[in-house]
């Protein structure tokens, strides 16, 4: 899986990871949620990796191919595209790196 990924596309998921804290209210659903954080994780995007925000939702929707983002379509009143979440996939393929990056304690 990391080998399909470049380092700026595994760093733009570590930054919507990030963003991915963010307070949720149980009453948002997930696209509601993430409008809250996702001009300010298109302008990290843009600031830590050189890609211009209005570029960010394409390059995303580039990244869903691994399977570790997903873009969020139709179902929503006034939803013109290019937001998105990350997968359970993510989460499982994250835990694995940091698990095998950590100095072997024997």
């Amino acid at each position: 899986m990391l080998d399909e990924l470049s380092y700026s596309e595994w760093s733009a998921l570590l930054i919507l990871d990030r963003h991915s804290s963010t307070p949720r209210d149980p009453k948002e659903n997930d696209l509601q949620w993430s409008y809250k954080f996702w001009m300010q994780f298109k302008a990290d995007v843009e600031k830590e990796l050189g890609i211009r925000a209005e570029e960010v939702s394409t390059y995303m929707n580039r990244i869903g191919r691994t399977g570790l983002y997903e873009q969020f379509v139709g179902g929503y009143l006034s939803y013109s595209g290019g937001v998105g979440m990350l997968t359970p996939r993510f989460y499982r393929l994250k835990q694995f790196v940091e698990a095998t990056s950590q100095p072997d304690q024997s």
